[in-house]
């Protein structure tokens, strides 16, 4: 069953979250993302601002004023990895990565993007903060 996965990579996303918001100097409750589902990579000024992914299948994105998030499903383990070497490659540096035998995050960072990274076999979640304008 896939659902032990997924949790992983939802606790895992969650926890990266809590980071980014801090790295960010974020304390301020911000509203609730609003939820979107995708048939394509979205295109905006948040996924601008990162490679897209070459593997998996848009799922479905979190939007808020402060962030967006967007989850990839059937996506290996290894295409995952694979894309946070692509995110190495453009520039971003990882600031603090944790990876179990299931699941992992790591959290990068670039010019002011923060990019939280969430991956198990089977699914990716990217967590996107950009500088305001």
């Amino acid at each position: 069953m896939r659902r032990q996965p997924v949790a992983r990579l939802l606790a895992a996303l969650l926890a990266l979250l809590l980071l980014t918001a801090c790295a960010a100097g974020e304390g301020e409750a911000s509203a609730l993302p609003v939820r979107e589902s995708l048939s394509a990579w979205p295109e905006n000024s948040y996924t601008a601002a990162i490679p897209r992914p070459e593997s998996g299948t848009p799922d479905y994105a979190l939007l808020s004023p402060d962030f967006y998030a967007v989850f990839l499903r059937d996506i290996t383990r290894e295409e995952g990895e694979a894309y946070l070497q692509a995110l190495e490659a453009a520039g971003f540096q990882a600031v603090r990565s944790e990876h179990e035998a299931d699941a992992g995050g790591t959290l990068l960072t670039r010019e002011g993007v923060t990019v939280s990274v969430s991956l198990s076999d089977g699914a990716l979640g990217l967590y996107i903060t950009i500088p305001e304008e």
